[in-house]
């Protein structure tokens, strides 16, 4: 079974050699909880590590996708900020280089499209990757026209991500 991330209640499932890992994630008004089934042994490194050192900034305004994403990135070896703003990234942008960078299309005051065509200034050599839950052909036109790499439909499958990732990867490793 290949897993989904989405938004609300959902389930992820990491599978290594050795051991299947559960994350399962639930959102309420109040709370965010990630919790696991061997979540300690692979953080503790004891799972397959690909994509090291890959720097990675995801902004997304859904603070509870955002946390999925950033421990799974990180489980899988990369260096993550992340950003619930579109604004707090663009002040994380200024001051580091990333080799790739997820962005929500719809974020409140500023759209992905318009954070990423700011922060191709500061990284122009990321591999941008727009994620939306509302994709559109006119939002898949301008993502495609503005030079973006990716555009993600959420839910989207951890396999997915990984290939992105994979492609941030070789970008990185050829410059």
């Amino acid at each position: 079974m290949t897993p989904v991330l989405t938004t609300g209640v959902f389930f992820v499932v990491y599978l290594s050699v050795e051991k299947a890992f559960l994350f399962h994630h639930q959102h309420s008004k109040n709370t965010s909880r990630l919790s696991s089934l061997g979540i300690s042994e692979l953080l503790a490194g004891r799972g397959r590590i690909v994509f090291e050192n890959l720097r990675v900034l995801v902004v997304d305004d859904d603070r509870s996708l955002l946390q999925v994403l950033l421990t799974l990135l990180e489980v899988e070896g990369c260096n993550v900020e992340a950003a619930d703003s579109p604004f707090t990234a663009m002040g994380v942008v200024r001051q580091q280089k990333f080799d790739l960078i997820l962005a929500d299309l719809r974020m409140p005051r500023m759209d992905g499209l318009q954070f990423i065509r700011s922060a191709k200034l500061f990284s122009p050599d990321a591999h941008f990757t727009v994620m939306t839950a509302y994709p559109t052909d006119d939002s898949k036109k301008a993502a495609a026209e503005q030079g973006i790499d990716n555009y993600l439909y959420k839910p989207f499958k951890l396999e997915e991500l990984k290939d992105i990732l994979a492609s941030a990867q070789q970008r990185a490793n050829a410059s």
